[in-house]
C-alpha cells in the first residue's frame, strides 16, 4: 500500500493525525523530536508504508487462581521496516488467534 493510498482511505481522528494528513508534519522523526503521540497506526503506515513484522517466540503461561490454573498464550513480535526503525511487542491472551491479530492490529502503536 503505497503512501498516496493510505492518505486517500484514512479519515484522521486525532490532532497529530490530521496534522500528518495535512502535511504539517513531514516525517515520522518529527513526530519523535516533538514528542508527539502516536495514537493512530494509520499514521506509522503512512511514513513507514514497508513494514515486516516476525513472530519471536510464543509461550504458554500459567498462573494460579482459586479456581486452579489458568493458562494464556504469551508471543514476542517484532516489526520494522529494515531501514532503521525497529520496535517489540509482547501480549498475552487466552487463545492464540485472537492474540495474533491483537498484535498484527496494534503492531505500529508500539
Amino acid at each position: 500500500m503505497s503512501t498516496e493510498s493510505v492518505a486517500e482511505a484514512w479519515q484522521p481522528r486525532t490532532w497529530v493525525g490530521r496534522l500528518v494528513k495535512e502535511g504539517k508534519v513531514k516525517s515520522i522523526d518529527d513526530l519523535f523530536r516533538l514528542n508527539l503521540p502516536i495514537k493512530e497506526s494509520e499514521i506509522i503506515d503512512f511514513f513507514l508504508p514497508n513494514l515486516k513484522h516476525e513472530v519471536v517466540s510464543i509461550n504458554i503461561v500459567q498462573r494460579q487462581t482459586d479456581a486452579g490454573e489458568v493458562s494464556q498464550f504469551q508471543v514476542a513480535v517484532v516489526i520494522g521496516n529494515e531501514d532503521g526503525y525497529v520496535a517489540s511487542a509482547w501480549v498475552r491472551v487466552g487463545r492464540l488467534i485472537r492474540l495474533l491479530r491483537r498484535l498484527l492490529g496494534r503492531r505500529s502503536l508500539t
